[in-house]
């Protein structure tokens, strides 16, 4: 059994999970390799992974594990937090719940009884197909304390007690990032902290803000609506109301994204003579990550 293996007995299974290479492993026993096939064939294509179920090898569009990586540390400065008995915490468009997967895999191989208090971690996301790849993979880990909220982070306006919010992946999607990171805020309780990702353009030589609203498009991608330099976006958290803003970091990010079925991968959607561009001619975006607190 690898050394960083979770076993954990069910009334039926012995299950462990673990990482191998990118990918992260459920094996069951017994295992059950046809019926996860079975499972899987009627889920869609999985955006976020890869998994590696019963030997079944379910590839995705992103490789996960690389931004998993870049979050990792930020959690670690974050454990206190995460160790209080009755911890909140929110994944918002967290697609099928990788994110939330990782971190309490993460925190039981810290501490196997961590997922016996009170804590919950919900994952918020409109989507169909991703609710139901969450409820596969939480009926496989079903001492997780998760939960799924069919829903957009529009409905975080009823929540305002969590105690960590994530939000990868989704502000550049949205006409009015302004009132979404007012309702991020809202969401939280006094003190709360917010771990951010999005879209970043290069700033200029000149340091003034700026950020850019694509045309049409945006590296091969519709609804981008709002691309902000790091100093805009710093800006506009804290213009929202947002406390100890602080840049964690900056990625290319290039090769997460890679061809998965119809999906190109993100290189693909750069300019083929120069990668600084995308292939709309526009600034090729990176991936900043931001710590705030309420």
């Amino acid at each position: 059994m690898p050394l960083d293996s979770h076993p954990v007995r069910n009334a039926v299974l012995l299950m462990r999970t673990y990482m191998q290479d990118d990918c992260f492993v459920i094996e069951r026993d017994p295992p059950d390799a046809a019926g996860v096939r079975s499972v899987v064939t009627t889920l869609g294509p999985f955006r976020k992974g890869p998994f590696l179920i019963d030997g079944v090898f379910i590839d995705s569009h992103w490789n996960s594990d690389l931004k998993w990586k870049v979050l990792l540390p930020m959690l670690e400065d974050l454990l206190p937090i995460l160790r209080e008995s009755r911890v909140r915490l929110a994944d918002v468009g967290s697609n099928n719940g990788y994110y939330l997967f990782r971190l309490v895999d993460w925190m039981l191989g810290l501490d196997p009884t961590w997922a016996e208090g009170d804590r919950l971690c919900t994952a918020f996301d409109p989507v169909a197909d991703f609710e139901a790849q969450f409820r596969f993979l939480h009926g496989l880990l079903p001492h997780y304390p998760l939960r799924f909220e069919r829903a957009g982070w529009q409905s975080l306006s009823e929540h305002d007690a969590f105690d960590i919010v994530l939000c990868m992946g989704v502000l550049y999607h949205h006409t009015d990032p302004a009132e979404m990171l007012r309702t991020l805020r809202s969401s939280l309780r006094k003190g709360g902290r917010l771990i951010l990702e999005t879209m970043v353009v290069p700033s200029r030589e000149d340091g003034v803000p700026y950020a850019i609203v694509p045309p049409g498009r945006y590296a091969g991608a519709k609804g981008i609506w709002f691309v902000p330099d790091v100093h805009a976006l710093l800006a506009l958290m804290r213009r929202t109301g947002w406390q100890k803003v602080e840049l964690a970091s900056v990625r290319s990010a290039i090769d997460e994204q890679k061809r998965f079925g119809d999906f190109p991968s993100f290189r693909e959607m750069l300019d083929e003579n120069d990668i600084t561009r995308t292939i709309e001619g526009l600034p090729a975006p990176q991936r900043a990550f931001v710590i705030a607190q309420k």
